[in-house]
């Protein structure tokens, strides 16, 4: 494993018009677990990326549920990838640890928003160039409460059909004081093909 020196800042994104901006939440007690209300849907900008382009997923978080529920609009600690494929076969993976100048727990707890019954949060799901991978990745980051957060890189730039199924989470933790959503999603399952 290799150990990565990284910066994780609040951004605004816009996706589909919509301008996302992280939210602070004042620190207070552990935040209602709640299951069974939140709805993940995944997607793919493009059906077919030539190798060497970014692959980027929309995901969508609905609240099912009849009450309001917090929710991230962030990616990095929530959203993991349970199963990634290629022409049917699984993919490896690269691991390396994660340092950064700010807990990604602390900037996690403050993106969380409460999110009225029926209403939704779209997220993005970009790949970055990995010259170890040699090429185009995907990657997603495990919060760890005592020790360094890992990240997990999964290639995406060789020619063939991918099939994912992917998860949102928000880890256990204090410093919420609203009720927020810490169960597991359903599996959302996304595909893309990558050409030559």
């Amino acid at each position: 494993m290799q150990c990565r020196w990284f910066r994780f800042t609040g951004l605004a994104v816009v996706i589909g018009g919509i301008a996302l901006a992280f939210s602070a939440i004042p620190l207070g007690g552990y935040g209602v677990a709640q299951t069974g209300q939140v709805k993940l849907l995944a997607f793919s900008a493009k059906a077919t990326y030539a190798r060497g382009e970014p692959i980027t997923l929309l995901l969508v978080l609905k609240n099912t549920g009849n009450s309001p529920i917090g929710l991230s609009d962030q990616v990095t600690g929530t959203i993991q990838i349970t199963s990634i494929k290629k022409d049917g076969a699984n993919l490896p993976t690269r691991t390396s640890f994660v340092l950064s100048y700010e807990s990604l727990s602390y900037l996690l707890k403050h993106s969380v928003k409460s999110v009225n019954p029926n209403e939704s949060v779209p997220m993005l799901l970009a790949s970055e160039s990995d010259p170890e991978l040699g090429g185009e990745a995907l990657s997603t980051i495990q919060l760890e409460q005592q020790g360094i957060d890992q990240v997990t890189y999964y290639a995406v730039s060789s020619p063939g059909t991918y099939e994912l199924s992917i998860v949102y989470e928000i880890p256990a933790m204090p410093g919420f004081t609203l009720p927020v959503f810490q169960g597991k999603t359903n599996e959302a399952v996304v595909s893309f093909k990558v050409t030559p």
